[in-house]
């Protein structure tokens, strides 16, 4: 479970920062003012997502995959240091992994025989997109006259917008993980099987999904707002398959963006 092992990290270096920002602006009399309580954003990065768990051979063993993340967002400040963000942004998640794997017996065009699993050697990536929508709360402290920094964190939904699996190369058949390759009796030879193909699965795939984010930022006021780079981590509490026979996986994600925030009041 690296995905609920990596938001435990995260969450750890949260309580870290927002202690240490806390006396660290106390022993240096460090206090943002903040003359601009509410202020309208943009941002946009790369998200590096994973499926975690997986009760099925067929749902686990995925690994990282590279995807967008950009979207808008308002920011309310309650006091010069902490505020609230409210976002809506694309979130690509999923997860992908290469090598050795089941594959549905039905997908090929051969006569197998009743109760024999298949496997091939190939890629597959599953790419699930978000419309994500977080509450953010947002603890801000000094770094310099020039910089200043931040922790958040706070809940998140997720509204599905459209998933599918992209399957690439070309791989002969076995008949276990280890590459032992499928003899069927009258077939002198078993060609290799192309799994070029993408295949739309968004019907397979719960339409709602819930987790927590959190990260951690730098921000430089240039012109009439902020530039901002965030680093975030998300864990989803929501197994996303709709019937557990495919799988019980959860998302997660890191997530790097540069962002420009505008102070309109």
């Amino acid at each position: 479970m690296k995905s609920i092992n990596g938001t435990s990290a995260v969450l750890s270096i949260l309580c870290f920062l927002l202690i240490y920002s806390n006396i660290y602006s106390q022993e240096n009399d460090f206090v943002i003012p903040n003359p601009h309580p509410i202020n309208l954003g943009i941002k946009g990065g790369l998200s590096v997502p994973q499926l975690s768990g997986g009760n099925t051979e067929q749902s686990q063993g995925y690994k990282t995959r590279l995807g967008p993340n950009f979207g808008v967002f308002g920011n309310i400040a309650l006091t010069p240091n902490f505020s609230l963000q409210l976002e809506a942004f694309y979130a690509s998640q999923g997860g992908k992994k290469t090598g050795i794997q089941p594959i549905d017996p039905s997908s090929v065009p051969l006569p197998i025989p009743a109760g024999v699993n298949l496997y091939a050697d190939f890629s597959n990536e599953a790419v699930l997109n978000y419309l994500e929508i977080p509450l953010i709360a947002k603890y801000s402290f000094s770094l310099s006259s020039l910089f200043s920094a931040y922790v958040d964190a706070g809940p998140y939904v997720g509204f599905l917008l459209n998933a599918k699996t992209i399957t690439s190369g070309t791989s002969s058949l076995y008949v276990d993980k280890n590459g032992t390759p499928l003899v069927i009796e009258g077939f002198a030879a078993i060609p290799p099987q192309n799994f070029d193909q993408t295949t739309t699965i968004t019907s397979d795939i719960k339409t709602l999904n819930t987790g927590i984010t959190g990260g951690f930022g730098i921000a430089r006021p240039i012109m009439y707002g902020e530039i901002i780079l965030d680093i975030r981590g998300s864990y989803g509490f929501t197994n996303i398959q709709k019937n557990s026979i495919n799988g019980k996986n959860n998302t997660g994600s890191l997530v790097v963006t540069l962002g420009y925030s505008y102070n309109i009041y």
